[in-house]
């Protein structure tokens, strides 16, 4: 594996919680549960969008969405639903349909693309990261509210593995740029490969 000084990847949930951010019902309603103290595993696998019956373009029924656990299938069908009742997008390079996330998802090294096992790796490694360090479900609450917050219209989610080894993982936002917000979950090198060839964990 070998010591990196440096190492910055998309994550197995970065581009998820990236598709999702795009949705302004979503960043919106995300932000008010996390504002009430809401924890946020608990926002990413209950974030719903209510129907709407008006209006240009109408959602027929809510959308529930795990941003955890749903397959990548569901989790496609889910980007289109919303896309279909609100269409948004910052620029036109910014993905938000199924298609665009597999493409992009594609693109990935194999250890961060959306399969089941690296989602419950992500989520083993972060729920046992919060026992070991209760301060860290405050820290990743408050990073998440001051990307949603902020007045960015872009919002990128990255694991940032630069932390010396053994160090307390934490996360935290920059807003350095002025029209992207950047939430990067912070380890040590421990939990990354360093080839991008290695097999899907």
């Amino acid at each position: 594996m070998g010591t990196m000084p440096f190492h910055l990847e998309k994550g197995v949930m970065g581009l998820r919680f990236d598709y999702l951010s795009r949705d302004p019902r979503i960043r919106y309603d995300n932000l008010i549960r996390l504002l009430a103290d809401e924890d946020p595993f608990r926002v990413a696998t209950t974030t719903r969008v209510a129907a709407a019956t008006s209006g240009r373009r109408s959602l027929a029924a809510a959308i529930d969405i795990n941003v955890i656990d749903d397959s990548a299938t569901v989790f496609g069908k889910k980007l289109d639903l919303l896309l279909q009742g609100n269409s948004y997008r910052y620029d036109h390079h910014e993905g938000r349909s199924s298609k665009e996330y597999q493409e992009d998802e594609r693109r990935l090294a194999p250890r961060n693309r959306d399969t089941p096992r690296n989602r419950a790796a992500f989520m083993g490694y972060w729920t046992l990261a919060r026992t070991q360090h209760p301060q860290l479900t405050h820290d990743m609450r408050q990073a998440l509210i001051a990307a949603l917050g902020s007045s960015r219209p872009r919002l990128d989610h990255w694991w940032d593995c630069s932390l010396p080894d053994d160090t307390a993982p934490t996360v935290y936002t920059c807003l350095e740029a002025s029209t992207v917000a950047r939430v990067f979950f912070c380890t040590d090198h421990g939990p990354v490969e360093s080839k991008d060839d290695m097999p899907s964990r």
